[in-house]
């Protein structure tokens, strides 16, 4: 794969990602905010099971990615990116890029990429990650779940931005029920065809 990363640079493991602010021992604290602290804790010690985690990352914008999504794609030992300049450029925005982890997966992938990966999810925690979005909507990532599912291999979901959703949300449709149709044919002719079809 031309889109490898090489091996260069490793992620200093004492950069943790933690947004909890320090307390002063002489202000008063509600349960609420105990609850919420612990909970944060819980999550950042939460441990990665082996299997494949698919990972939504911010559309366009990367202020859009959640803290769980940061956290799992730090802890897990590979991340399977559709591109893996553009997943790099985001975890290094956020501090937490090891460019070992990464291992390039795509439409071009052949046969021996995806046994490989599923090979790894059997003892080991594998993200999948799209360029933008959620993996697997309309995205080659569906080949790689739908083999993890036939092999019994647990797949999980971090959910987070995607575009279907994005775009149903505005278009002042009532979104129930609605029919995603992917990407229809890129020629006119074809297109009315299948919109005709649809109608």
């Amino acid at each position: 794969d031309n889109n490898e990363i090489d091996d260069d640079n490793e992620i200093d493991d004492n950069n943790e990602i933690d947004d909890d602010n320090e307390i002063d021992d002489n202000n008063e604290i509600d349960d609420k905010e105990i609850d919420d602290k612990n909970e944060s804790d819980n999550e950042n010690n939460s441990i990665i099971k082996p299997g494949l985690w698919v990972v939504a990352t911010p559309i366009g914008n990367l202020s859009d990615i959640s803290k769980r999504c940061l956290i799992t794609l730090e802890k897990v030992n590979k991340i399977a990116c559709e591109d893996t300049r553009t997943t790099a450029k985001l975890l290094e925005r956020y501090g937490v890029l090891n460019k070992k982890k990464l291992i390039s997966y795509n439409e071009h992938s052949q046969r021996t990429k995806i046994e490989l990966i599923l090979e790894t999810c059997k003892n080991h925690s594998v993200a999948l990650v799209s360029d933008a979005g959620t993996p697997a909507i309309c995205d080659p990532g569906s080949r790689l779940v739908a083999e993890a599912h036939k092999r019994k291999i647990q797949v999980w979901c971090i959910p987070g931005p995607c575009a279907l959703t994005a775009a149903l949300s505005v278009s002042g449709f009532s979104g129930s029920p609605f029919i995603f149709e992917g990407f229809i044919a890129r020629t006119s002719s074809q297109r009315l065809k299948r919109l005709k079809q649809l109608e």
